[in-house]
């Protein structure tokens, strides 16, 4: 999945959020939208996949925003179904797919660590899953009788936590 890259575009859209919203009234999206919104769920997963986090987490607006400490940058916050802290430290490799992606394709739903639309939480989930499936799946030659999701990802960086450590 690493491998699989696709420039995006230097467009106006290339910061639009919601893609979801343009695509369920009829408003179909144009080639470089696809692109750019295919990129932005590439970066996704593989953002998924190397710091743990949940997708209710990319709810959050500011979920992403890298902060500094003394050990180095951080992506930290409170888990929004335990509202336990978190900090997970960002390789620059993880910094490099966070500044390449600059927004999410979907607004935020989460509010104050609740859920305030369930309904954009669930539509950005099926499209995103669906993504996952049908096209990711297909181009990184993903051939087991399980689906991929955000969940597998969780699984796959728990996995290399205890493999390194």
């Amino acid at each position: 999945m690493k491998k699989l890259r696709y420039k995006l575009p230097d467009a106006p859209v290339t910061n639009e959020e919601d893609f979801r919203a343009r695509n369920t009234h009829g408003n179909r999206l144009s080639a470089e939208e696809r692109i750019i919104r295919d990129g932005k769920y590439r970066l996704i997963s593989l953002n998924l996949a190397s710091t743990g986090l949940a997708f209710v987490e990319l709810g959050k607006g500011n979920v992403l925003q890298i902060q500094r400490s003394i050990t180095g940058p951080v992506l930290a916050g409170r888990k929004v179904k335990t509202k336990e802290k978190y900090t997970i430290p960002v390789t620059p490799k993880v910094e490099q797919w966070i500044v390449e992606m600059e927004s999410l394709p979907w607004k935020p739903f989460v509010k104050n660590n609740i859920i305030t639309d369930d309904s954009t939480k669930c539509n950005s989930y099926v499209i995103f899953y669906k993504n996952l499936n049908e096209w990711l799946g297909l181009h990184i030659g993903y051939d087991e009788d399980a689906t991929i999701s955000p969940h597998r990802f969780r699984h796959s960086f728990a996995m290399r936590m205890l493999s390194h450590f």
